[in-house]
């Protein structure tokens, strides 16, 4: 699976401190995870997407989504009660982090690649296959 093709789970906004001197530096951050998923069935959902895009029929059409869960639905249903490890995880390594360590590009992809490290240590039953900074401001 390549990056773009998993499940996104946005973590939402986290504003830390950063481990500078004095503490008045700080990051403000969205983190988007995106997971791989561990069946099948996420595929074959796609591929049936692709197919009936053109053909819906206007008129009720969108009754049956609405009462069957897709199994990105349910993955991302099933993760969150792993929300506070996960932003657990996230908190912890960002606020370990110095200004100099986290902006400019090559600390942001370092930062990235920890994330991802520490997330599929702590939970290796999901891949995180990749994370995107919708939001990355430091001060």
């Amino acid at each position: 699976i390549k990056a773009g093709q998993g499940i996104m789970f946005d973590t939402g906004t986290k504003i830390v401190n950063l481990a500078d001197p004095g503490g008045r530096r700080y990051i403000k951050t969205n983190i988007i995870l995106e997971y791989a998923p561990n069946d099948i069935t996420y595929f074959l959902e796609k591929t049936n997407e692709n197919k009936t895009e053109g053909g819906v029929e206007s008129g009720g059409g969108g009754e049956k989504a609405a009462t069957t869960m897709s199994y990105a639905d349910k993955f991302k249903q099933e993760l969150e009660p792993q929300r506070p490890l996960i932003d657990d995880t996230i908190i912890t390594i960002l606020s370990s982090k110095t200004f100099e360590q986290v902006y400019s590009a090559t600390g942001k992809e370092e930062l990235r690649k920890q994330l991802i490290n520490a997330l599929n240590s702590r939970m290796p039953e999901y891949k995180v296959i990749f994370i995107y900074f919708t939001e990355f401001t430091v001060q």
